[in-house]
């Protein structure tokens, strides 16, 4: 969370075909990442005597037909093409990059990688010809086999367990090792925006706000804590609004607020 990601866009060709162009399509979701910057070949990058590219505004103006790719909700989508000019540009290397994207995360959505999609169907029946490929001299696609990644956005909490009266939880927060970590409830919701730390959704002025937990990340960056639901039958129904803050106490800009992990207690 804060961070800058740069997405690199890469080419493997193990039988050394000529390349000549490529166009990528991929999408990213706006509700995990915020572009910083319209993607760009680098130096060293292949194939950039053409270069053009599309995605969200303000960096670029999105589509008109598909305007779900550009609307700052959800899936969006970075569209990039390249090519080369003459025989001196075209590109036989076993691997070679194409261009680069830089993002930065947001707060945490919850513990689920947010993934970057090649061609992501959600969005490809509105945008299209723009669909990755690669080609050779002549303008023929090349078979390709698309490779899409996916990105976990620390820090995070998740719980699983027993929702009920008595029930046992374990509660799990994963950030940079090390950190401190303090882990609270309530069972009222709130939206306090704390900025770079981000929005704190426990309220902690709500009589039920309790502490449930407090340590530090271990080597791997992750914390257990067991927590027991009281047994108190005027629980049923009611929801628990759960989340971590890390780095209190460190320095302002390591200090971070999980997504929210809510439950209703049977």
């Amino acid at each position: 969370m804060g961070e800058p990601l740069n997405l690199d866009c890469w080419v493997d060709n193990p039988q050394a075909a000529v390349l000549a162009g490529y166009q990528a399509f991929f999408s990213f979701s706006a509700d995990s990442f915020e572009l910083l910057a319209a993607p760009s070949p680098l130096f060293g990058s292949v194939l950039t005597d053409v270069w053009a590219f599309n995605c969200p505004p303000p960096f670029g103006s999105g589509w008109a037909s598909c305007p779900e790719a550009g609307d700052g909700i959800a899936e969006e989508g970075v569209f990039a093409i390249g090519a080369a000019l003459s025989s001196g540009s075209y590109s036989s290397a076993a691997t070679a990059h194409l261009f680069r994207t830089t993002f930065e995360a947001g707060q945490a959505l919850g513990s689920a990688p947010s993934p970057f999609l090649l061609d992501d169907p959600a969005l490809a029946g509105c945008i299209g010809n723009a669909i990755s490929m690669v080609a050779d001299s002549s303008a023929n696609p090349l078979t390709v086999v698309l490779e899409s990644t996916e990105v976990v956005v620390t820090p995070n909490l998740e719980v699983s367990g027993s929702f009920y009266p008595g029930g046992a939880l374990a509660f799990e927060v994963r950030d940079d090792p090390g950190l401190p970590w303090h882990l609270f409830a309530s069972l009222q919701i709130d939206a306090a925006d704390y900025g770079a730390m981000g929005v704190l959704y426990v309220d902690i002025g709500h009589p039920s706000f309790r502490f449930l937990g407090q340590g530090v990340l271990d080597g791997t960056g992750v914390a257990t804590q067991a927590v027991v639901i009281p047994a108190l039958a005027g629980l049923s129904g009611q929801t628990a609004y759960c989340q971590a803050a890390t780095g209190l106490g460190a320095p302002v800009a390591s200090r971070r607020l999980t997504n929210l992990t809510a439950f209703v207690i049977q």
